[in-house]
C-alpha cells in the first residue's frame, strides 16, 4: 500500500527496445531514499525483451503500460501521464539512472515552493561503457522565461525532471507532433502559461545521462524540430498561428541512412566533446573532437566545434550565435 493512499509521485518512462539498460533504470528508482512512487513503463511497441525484464521486477511499484504498436515517445509520455496516480510526474529515460537521493531533494522542493512547477537537477554525462564524461552544472541564475528559452536552449536534461501533474495537464501534456524536442517545447508552453522562474534546479548531481551515437544521427532531425519549437515561441509571442502541419511535412521528408563504423565513432567522440565544451574543460574537448576527426576525416562537425575550442568564450558564443541564427532560418 502507498503511505497516501495514492503515490506521491509517477515515475515515467518510455521504453522502446531498451533490453540492454531497462532494469538497470527501474534499479536506479527502486534505490531511491524517497519510496513513496509508482513507476509507469510506457514500451512503445518493443521487439527485443523490454517487456519480460520490466514484468520480471517483484515490487508492486512497477507497472508496465503496453503500446501494440510503436506510437512514439510524446505519445507514451502522454499515455503514462494519464493513467499517473501521483501529484507528480518524474521523468527518466530508459538507458539512464538517478542517483539515490533525486527523488527526494525534487519533492522537497515541490512541496515547498508553489512558485515551481518543474525541476531539475545538475547531471552527470557518462560514457557508452559507464565512465565519466562530465559533470553539467546548470546556472542557478536562469530565468527559464521565453527569452531565455530562446537564446540559451532547454538547459535541463529532459530525463531528470520533475513536474506538478496539475501543471503539466494545465498546458495539454507534450505535443505529439514534436517525436523529438518535445521536452524544449513543452518548455516554452510551460513559461508562457506560468512565467519566469516556473524551473528550480537542484544544484547538486542527481541523473546520469548516457551519451549514444545514436543520438548524433537525430541530430539533423532534431534541429529541425528545435527550431520548429522555437518558431512556435516566436509566433505565439506576436499573436500568431502555427503551423503543425508544416513540421509533419518536413519531417516525413527528412530521410535517415545508416552510418559506417567510423562514422558513428566520429558521432560519439564528437558528443563527448560538445557536452565537454559546454562545462568548460576546452582541453578535453579538443582531444575527443580530434579522435573524431580522426575517426572521419570528411565529417564536417568535429571539424568546426575544434575551431569553437580554441576561441574565447565571448568570440564562440558570438559564432555559435550567428549559425544558429543561419540554420533556423533554413528551416
Amino acid at each position: 500500500m502507498y503511505k497516501h493512499g495514492s503515490p506521491i509521485v509517477s515515475v515515467v518512462v518510455g521504453a522502446y527496445n531498451e533490453e540492454e539498460t531497462i532494469a538497470d533504470t527501474i534499479q536506479s528508482i527502486l534505490g531511491q531514499t524517497f519510496s513513496d512512487f509508482e513507476i509507469l513503463v510506457v514500451d512503445d511497441g518493443s521487439t527485443d525483451d523490454t517487456q519480460r525484464i520490466v514484468r520480471s521486477f517483484d515490487d508492486q511499484r512497477v507497472n508496465l503500460i503496453v503500446n501494440e504498436t510503436n506510437i512514439g515517445l510524446p505519445r507514451s509520455l502522454n499515455r503514462g501521464i494519464s493513467q499517473a496516480k501521483g501529484t507528480y510526474i518524474a521523468r527518466i529515460d530508459a538507458d539512464e539512472r538517478s542517483l539515490p537521493t533525486r527523488l527526494e531533494r525534487q519533492v522537497n522542493v515541490l512541496e515547498v515552493r508553489e512558485d515551481v512547477q518543474v525541476v531539475g537537477c545538475w547531471y552527470q554525462v557518462i560514457g557508452r561503457d559507464g565512465e565519466r564524461i562530465v559533470d553539467i552544472e546548470i546556472p542557478a541564475e536562469r530565468p527559464f522565461d521565453i527569452d531565455d528559452l530562446l537564446k540559451e536552449g532547454p538547459g535541463i536534461a529532459h530525463g531528470s525532471v520533475m513536474m506538478r501533474k496539475e501543471a503539466v495537464d494545465t498546458v495539454g501534456k507534450y505535443r505529439e507532433q514534436f517525436t523529438l524536442a518535445q521536452d524544449y517545447d513543452l518548455w516554452f508552453r510551460m513559461a508562457e502559461e506560468f512565467g519566469p522562474g516556473f524551473v528550480h534546479v537542484v544544484p547538486e548531481v542527481l541523473y546520469e545521462r548516457r551519451l549514444s551515437a545514436d543520438q548524433m544521427a537525430k541530430r539533423s532531425k532534431q534541429r529541425l524540430f528545435t527550431s520548429f519549437a522555437k518558431r512556435g515561441a516566436r509566433r505565439r509571442r506576436n499573436g500568431k498561428n502555427e503551423d503543425l502541419a508544416e513540421l509533419e511535412r518536413k519531417a516525413q521528408q527528412m530521410s535517415t541512412r545508416n552510418f559506417t563504423e567510423n562514422e558513428r565513432e566520429s558521432m560519439y567522440h564528437y558528443l563527448a566533446g560538445v557536452q565537454l565544451l559546454s562545462g568548460g574543460d576546452n582541453s578535453a574537448a579538443r582531444r575527443r573532437f580530434l579522435l573524431a576527426v580522426k575517426a572521419a576525416p570528411t565529417n564536417v562537425r568535429p571539424w568546426y566545434r575544434l575551431f569553437l575550442s580554441c576561441l574565447s568564450d565571448d568570440r564562440r558564443n558570438k559564432v555559435k550565435n550567428t549559425v544558429q541564427t543561419v540554420l533556423d532560418r533554413k528551416v
